[in-house]
């Protein structure tokens, strides 16, 4: 096939944007389905078509969200594409394309195929990947937490062998942890009081 029909078939010169008012409730009254957690794109289910309150364009059954607002949503959760529309004021304006052959809801088969750097295909393959990647590794908050709630356990378990007045490396082990999430202390607090 040559490349001038293969970008005419390409799936960037399909790609439908929308504009979508909420109704009085704040539905969009289009459903969504798929998701990251379920090895998909977030796509578009079932349309109440008399109830969607279109500003311009128009969505379909079954084709594949890419972005909302701008945002890039491949490779996110549905229950974040879902805040993020939720979070959004005003139309919500969809970017979708229909499903084909190399581009289906599928995340697995669409990962697993190579495209040249430069094109649009490895672009949206590396937008997952960074989206996929946000959700797998915890964040430098939770690991730092982890290592704190880590080091008070090791004092802990070490201040039970030492005498009472070690009691007090425990307390200021809790106070060091206490310091460095003001934002968060209530989950702190119940800790130090099963450590202390």
């Amino acid at each position: 096939m040559s490349k001038v029909v293969q970008k005419k078939n390409h799936w960037t010169t399909k790609v439908n944007e929308c504009s979508i008012c909420k109704d009085a409730r704040g539905e969009l009254n289009v459903q969504l389905l798929g998701g990251a957690e379920n090895g998909e794109f977030a796509y578009i289910g079932p349309v109440n078509g008399n109830a969607v309150q279109y500003r311009h364009g128009k969505v379909s059954e079954g084709e594949l969200l890419l972005e909302v607002e701008t945002l890039s949503v491949s490779g996110l959760p549905l229950y974040d594409v879902l805040t993020v529309i939720k979070n959004c004021k005003g139309p919500i304006r969809l970017k979708t394309v229909r499903q084909g052959n190399k581009l289906n809801k599928d995340l697995k088969h669409y990962l697993s195929q190579r495209f040249p750097k430069s094109s649009a295909d490895y672009e949206l393959q590396q937008t997952i990947r960074d989206n996929l990647y946000r959700h797998a590794v915890p964040c430098e908050y939770t690991y730092s937490l982890y290592c704190t709630l880590l080091y008070v356990a090791l004092l802990h378990s070490f201040a039970k062998f030492m005498c009472r007045s070690c009691v007090s490396l425990k307390v200021k082990a809790g106070l060091f942890v206490l310091r460095q999430w003001k934002e968060d202390t209530s989950i702190f607090k119940e800790i130090l009081l099963l450590i202390v």
